[in-house]
C-alpha cells in the first residue's frame, strides 16, 4: 500500500473529527457513506442506523476520499433537486402504462 493510502485510510481506533462525514470500509469488503461518528454517544451513525464498530475495517474522511479519486462531489444544489423529485411508485407506473395503452389505436379484428 502506498503512503497516500496510509494517510487517507484510518483505523477505527482513531476517531474522526466531530461532525465530519466519513466513508467506512467494513471487514466484509462493503463500504458505506456518509457516516458521522458521534463523540457524545460514541456511536457511528448512518442514515440506516448505528454501525457495529467491530465490523469496521478502516475509514476515510469523505471529502478526502473523493479528492483522492479525482472525483468531483455533487453540488448541494443538484443534490437537493434530485432529492426533491417525487419517486415513482409501482402504482404510478401501472397507471402510466394503462394510460399509454389507452392512447394506442385499437386494431380492427380481421375476419375471414
Amino acid at each position: 500500500m502506498d503512503n497516500s493510502a496510509n494517510t487517507l485510510l484510518k483505523d477505527p481506533a482513531v476517531l474522526p473529527e466531530k461532525g465530519r462525514e466519513v466513508v467506512v470500509f467494513f471487514i466484509d469488503k462493503e463500504m458505506m457513506s456518509p457516516i458521522v461518528y458521534c463523540q457524545d454517544c460514541k456511536e457511528w451513525h448512518s442514515k440506516k442506523g448505528n454501525l457495529k464498530e467491530e465490523m469496521i475495517h478502516q475509514w476515510a474522511y469523505l471529502d478526502e476520499f473523493y479528492q483522492s479519486l479525482s472525483m468531483p462531489e455533487v453540488s448541494a444544489e443538484r443534490l437537493e433537486k434530485l432529492r426533491a423529485k417525487k419517486p415513482i411508485t409501482i402504482l404510478d407506473a401501472i397507471f402510466q402504462a394503462v394510460e399509454e395503452l389507452s392512447k394506442e389505436p385499437k386494431e380492427k379484428p380481421i375476419y375471414h
